[in-house]
């Protein structure tokens, strides 16, 4: 149970730091990229706004235009890019390349060409290993000017910071695992040693409370035979027979979560289930029920047979006891979707709003005075849910028509 619950800590606490890690990489990179494209969409709309060059002065910075802040002394020198004019009519007028070196006239022509022809007013355009980012802006005499602006050093920054990111990232989520799976250990040893000490509390004292038990219930017989019996000598017997099978449910309990190692081999699901209506049906008829069975044949399964006739025996037991006077106890064994389905139900008058979730909760009754007439602890279907989950399986009550049905599912 110690290292399932270290499991679930490593991995919970993996889940957030990928998740942190995740939000904080995708956060820096849309941040970089969201500037980068800022800067460059002010740089082409400097361009257009100075007639389709950058003047090799900078204007007064203090004019407020929003694109001035990515604009410096040195962006005359180092920026590429070239432009092309088209007239009212759709011809092309002017072709500059001066500030590339890249393109050819011919090749601007026919990037401008198919930017026309996508009509957008602004995006990327991508030629091999070369991108630009571009702008079509309307000029006077209704005239187009197109801006091509040489993007690839940005692109570059951007997919280097990008893959150092990623690489930074997974680096970090190795080193910061390594760490959590070392103190982990640390974590968890105070609930390891408190876990425990509680299993052996439970284990010590059960098998301490058995000799007074045993010395009550002896002297209770000697009282029998010289006196006779009493109600006083039977109510004594009876309680001391309960807290025997407390102590005995306790110590099993104790030890269902150390998961000894289940004898996995092929068993036949419907032979157990035959056996154990045999052996209950008596009893049901005793307290004035039925019990009914529908059990299919040859349903088998890979599991541990002691076990699963255990689960059969807890359910087929609970269902007896808690069934309506003169109700139904119904066992239904049959193959569901490729997997053995086994439910058992019985008739309960009283079932309406009740949380049913918790009838797998350790020491749950739903009489909560426990003063009920109907023996039991509320631990048998905690362990029949251990028995269903050590087999990989599921296991849920529900209530309907007056009827509460535990469908375990394997």
């Amino acid at each position: 149970m110690i290292r399932r619950l270290q499991g679930k800590f490593i991995l919970a606490a993996a889940s957030a730091i990928l998740i942190v890690l995740f939000m904080v990489i995708g956060l820096i990179n849309s941040i970089v990229s969201f500037n980068t494209y800022t800067g460059i969409y002010a740089m082409i709309d400097y361009i257009i706004d100075n007639s389709g060059e950058i003047p090799n002065y900078i204007k007064d910075k203090s004019s407020g235009s929003s694109y001035h802040n990515s604009i410096t002394e040195e962006s005359p020198f180092e920026t590429r890019y070239f432009t092309i004019l088209y007239s009212s009519k759709g011809l092309v007028e002017d072709i500059d390349i001066e500030h590339i070196a890249a393109v050819t006239k011919k090749e601007a022509k026919e990037y401008a060409d198919e930017v026309i022809d996508v009509r957008a007013k602004r995006g990327m355009y991508k030629d091999g290993e070369h991108h630009y980012v571009y702008k079509v802006q309307s000029v006077k005499g209704n005239k187009s000017l197109i801006v091509f602006l040489d993007c690839n050093s940005e692109i570059r920054s951007l997919r280097q910071i990008e893959s150092t990111s990623v690489i930074i990232g997974i680096f970090s989520f190795v080193l910061f695992m390594l760490f959590i799976i070392l103190l982990s250990g640390r974590i968890m040893r105070p609930f390891a040693e408190n876990y425990y000490k509680q299993k052996m509390f439970i284990t010590n004292a059960g098998h301490e409370l058995k000799t007074p038990l045993a010395i009550i219930s002896a002297n209770t017989e000697v009282i029998e035979m010289v006196n006779g019996k009493t109600e006083w000598t039977e109510s004594i017997m009876n309680q001391v027979d309960r807290l025997s099978g407390l102590i005995g449910r306790l110590i099993i309990l104790s030890r269902a979560d150390e998961q000894e190692k289940l004898v996995m081999t092929e068993i036949d699901v419907s032979k157990l289930a035959e056996n154990n209506v045999n052996s209950f049906k008596t009893l049901a008829e005793k307290d004035g029920k039925v019990l009914l069975a529908d059990i299919a044949e040859d349903v088998k399964i890979t599991g541990d047979e002691k076990t699963i006739n255990e689960l059969i025996s807890i359910l087929l037991d609970n269902a007896i006891k808690y069934c309506d006077d003169k109700g139904t106890i119904g066992l239904e064994v049959k193959y569901k979707l490729k997997k053995c389905q086994i439910v058992v139900s019985n008739d309960y008058e009283n079932g309406d709003n009740i949380d049913y979730t918790k009838f797998f909760d350790r020491f749950y009754r739903e009489d909560e005075s426990h003063n009920s007439e109907k023996k039991g602890y509320g631990i048998g279907l905690s362990m029949a849910e251990n028995i269903v989950k050590s087999h990989k399986g599921k296991i849920s009550a529900n209530y309907k028509n007056k009827v509460i049905s535990f469908t375990c599912t394997i």
